[in-house]
């Protein structure tokens, strides 16, 4: 079994933040038709299909507004990108994972 990527993401309690990725094998972008992308996450709140933005190039994003953000109790949740190759009822591949570190609001 290939290990897991693990990448760690940092955002604002209560404000917006977009995250960008590009899906590359061999430092080539994969062609992301018919993926469907989630990002699973210990929080409801972030967890969300994720946004692909141009097929061909295989980027994707995943976005959480400040409504959300704002509603986030602990100081850090864990997350898994899931890809769906062929759409939610194929083959399920954890891409990677980690932690996003929720930082207080000082004001």
């Amino acid at each position: 079994m290939a290990k897991v990527a693990v990448r760690n993401l940092d955002i604002k309690k209560g404000d917006d933040k977009t995250f960008y990725f590009t899906h590359k094998s061999g430092g080539v972008p994969v062609d992301l038709t018919g993926y469907v992308i989630m990002f699973e996450s210990s929080s409801t709140l972030l967890s969300q299909e994720a946004t692909v933005t141009d097929v061909t190039a295989g980027t994707y994003q995943v976005e959480f507004t400040s409504a959300n953000t704002s509603q986030l109790t602990k100081s850090t949740v864990s997350y898994e990108m899931v890809y769906y190759p062929t759409g939610l009822l194929g083959k399920r591949v954890t891409k990677f994972q980690g932690a996003i570190n929720v930082e207080r609001d000082w004001v």
